[in-house]
């Protein structure tokens, strides 16, 4: 017991002789010079005060920036480089080179695509000249039941192209398929005189006539392209052609066929240089890459069955190339 009272006294008085000592951190600030902080202020401050004036500005960032001009902000950059372009563009009323070419306002040269494929044309007979020697029940032959005066006559044409050459021309599988109508007043073989006064009433009947032909053929046609503008061409199909004869006296219909041939040729005359306008449209919304004017001569003649035929038209129409 007595010896812990002792250490206990130990203790108390060497903790008392330890912290009235002096610190060694606190020696060391006394050998140390001391500065005035209302006269010098802190180290930063000093440092702070050696640097070069900010010229009035708060922010020295932002003041080094203003008097480098490499050291610009993206931002500023892409102002700039805007305003550059800005000047190189047409004024707002003028129009963009699109709706120019669109209107035919442009110098631009429309860039379409040459890879051709199929042809669509749609013509209609001009004049004609036809010799048929049957389809029709009547003693007198066609002509003189339907005469020679111009009918409806109208063609349409598929093309197929194997080739296709800008400059060397194409060469294609064509397609026809016409419809032809005809309206006729039937004819007695004889003059019939008038039963009381023995005059001559004549031969026509009041008995209408209507006949419908429908022409198919399938062939080559070969395109010659080396004028451009102007391209001549050339064709020989297989032809079959089918009718029916009608009549309004109750009288039997008639139904004739046959089969033969075609050749002909024509020249295509092209119409894109005459509206830009309208070659684009067609271009942008069809598809159509050329578009012409077409002129042309067939000559049919058949070979077998119920109608023989020898026919010579000329025909004009449309042609379009995609």
């Amino acid at each position: 017991m007595k010896f812990q009272i002792y250490a206990f006294i130990f203790v108390i008085a060497f903790s008392k002789t330890v912290f009235a000592e002096e610190s060694y951190i606190d020696f060391l600030k006394k050998t140390m010079p001391q500065q005035k902080a209302s006269e010098e202020g802190s180290y930063t401050e000093n440092i702070k005060q050696k640097l070069p004036p900010p010229d009035n500005r708060s922010d020295y960032i932002e003041f080094l920036k203003s008097t480098d001009p490499k050291k610009k902000t993206d931002s500023e950059k892409s102002h700039e480089y805007t305003k550059k372009i800005r000047k190189k563009l047409k004024p707002k009323e003028e129009l963009g080179a699109i709706e120019a070419v669109r209107l035919g306002k442009s110098e631009l040269e429309l860039v379409r695509s040459t890879d051709i494929r199929f042809a669509f044309s749609l013509e209609l007979g001009a004049t004609a000249t036809r010799l048929f020697t049957a389809g029709t029940k009547q003693a007198n032959n066609f002509q003189t039941i339907y005469g020679s005066s111009w009918v409806p006559d109208v063609q349409f044409g598929f093309e197929w192209k194997f080739f296709h050459s800008e400059t060397w021309g194409s060469l294609g599988l064509m397609n026809h398929l016409g419809f032809v109508a005809y309206k006729g007043t039937g004819l007695f073989g004889v003059a019939i005189n008038h039963g009381v006064s023995g005059s001559a009433v004549g031969n026509e009947s009041e008995t209408t006539f209507r006949f419908v032909g429908v022409p198919i053929s399938t062939g080559l046609i070969y395109r010659m392209n080396v004028l451009h503008y102007v391209r001549p061409y050339i064709e020989g199909a297989g032809l079959f052609f089918g009718g029916r004869e009608s009549r309004d006296d109750g009288g039997e219909n008639l139904v004739i066929y046959g089969w033969g041939y075609t050749v002909g040729g024509g020249v295509n005359i092209l119409l894109d240089p005459l509206s830009r306008k309208a070659t684009w449209a067609l271009y942008n919304e069809s598809g159509v890459k050329h578009l012409y004017l077409t002129v042309n001569y067939y000559r049919i003649q058949s070979l077998g069955g119920t109608f023989q035929a020898t026919s010579d038209a000329v025909y004009s129409g449309f042609t379009f190339e995609m």
